[in-house]
């Protein structure tokens, strides 16, 4: 059962007023024509294991293991991108996560997520400390809507800069590090 707080809600006239119960409530079979439709062409995609890179520069992150990709356009074995599949072009909500740490364990002064559009910034996330607190490990990453058209591809690159000049490292994880997105549905 679902509640309903108004039939108005439902943006439908197709249900009648006289199914509903004393608390508001109708069948579920009575909404399936209401909605908006799928949210795909969706992907979760994650980094499997830590790996390290030179700081203070920008790099690919090559997020290779997918908890799931509905139309196959995530690449998780090469390019590590999302390509718009042929008839999918809308909006669509893309979202990011890197967890990063100083490789020596001394301190980061910046650290950054940029989500990419065919080489394009569209999205840049972080924070830069130039103060007196600085973070060993953060977390870093959010989520922005974009249109999109057949063939863009979507992609995400790191940066961070450490307060020694060692390596930074992009912490692995299902549930650390990830990239994804769905279309919208109109």
């Amino acid at each position: 059962m679902t509640k309903a707080r108004t039939l108005a809600d439902f943006n439908t006239t197709s249900i009648d007023p006289a199914l509903l119960d004393a608390a508001g409530t109708i069948p579920s079979a009575l909404l399936d024509d209401v909605g908006g439709g799928e949210n795909t062409p969706s992907f979760h995609t994650y980094l499997s294991a830590s790996l390290d890179n030179s700081h203070n520069s920008w790099f690919k992150a090559p997020f290779n293991s997918e908890k799931f990709d509905t139309d196959s356009a995530y690449d998780n074995a090469t390019n590590h991108k999302f390509t718009v599949p042929a008839d999918k072009a809308g909006k669509y909500n893309l979202y990011v996560s890197c967890g990063m740490m100083n490789n020596s364990g001394v301190y980061c002064v910046q650290m950054w997520v940029a989500i990419r559009v065919n080489g394009s910034d569209k999205a840049v996330f972080g924070f830069d400390s130039n103060q007196g607190s600085h973070t060993k490990q953060e977390a870093v990453g959010g989520s922005t809507v974009q249109s999109l058209s057949v063939g863009d591809e979507v992609e995400v690159y790191v940066y961070a800069e450490t307060g020694d000049s060692s390596n930074m490292r992009l912490l692995g994880g299902e549930d650390t590090t990830y990239f994804g997105g769905f279309k919208l549905a109109e």
